[in-house]
């Protein structure tokens, strides 16, 4: 196999690898999009929790402030209420939802990185082409003139002889 065949054998080696890249890019940029809408979802979960948190709380003091009547009863349930808002549950709630935040936001990053790479990499995969397409066509170049020199010493011979 001479130089041209091996590198038009790299040149498709390189296109598959562009192919491939390609479709690793579409793949990670469809999980990049489900993974924003699970982030979208979970910070207005988390939003939501902590909205109602400051408007339950604020309501509670509210309440406090405005009763004029003291039960049990209903010192009973603003204790209750007041322990579950500011309680280990709802900051272990609270405290999951944003590392899930978190975990999602290193998930999208991380394939943002890929993706980067592999753009890097069909760059370099395009680059190859431009130059061993160069380098074949520079040998198709000297072998048509040798061909013609060849057609042109054949030709002055049979006019010679």
């Amino acid at each position: 196999m001479g130089r041209k065949e091996e590198l038009y054998g790299y040149i498709a080696a390189a296109n598959t690898e562009i192919n491939s890249l390609t479709n690793e890019i579409n793949k990670l940029t469809r999980e990049i999009n489900e993974l924003n809408v699970t982030l979208g979802k979970v910070n207005t979960v988390l939003n939501n929790l902590d909205s109602t948190k400051s408007t339950s709380i604020t309501n509670l003091e509210l309440r406090d402030f405005l009763d004029n009547t003291k039960s049990e009863i209903a010192d009973g349930f603003y204790t209750g209420l007041s322990d579950l808002l500011n309680g280990e549950s709802f900051t272990s709630v609270s405290n999951g939802l944003a590392d899930a935040v978190t975990a999602i936001q290193t998930l999208i990053s991380n394939k943002q990185t890929r993706i980067q790479q592999c753009n890097n990499r069909i760059t370099e995969c395009r680059n190859n082409i431009s130059s061993w397409q160069a380098e074949i066509d520079a040998i198709i170049a000297a072998e048509r003139a040798a061909a013609e020199e060849e057609a042109r010493r054949a030709a002055q011979q049979q006019s010679q002889g």
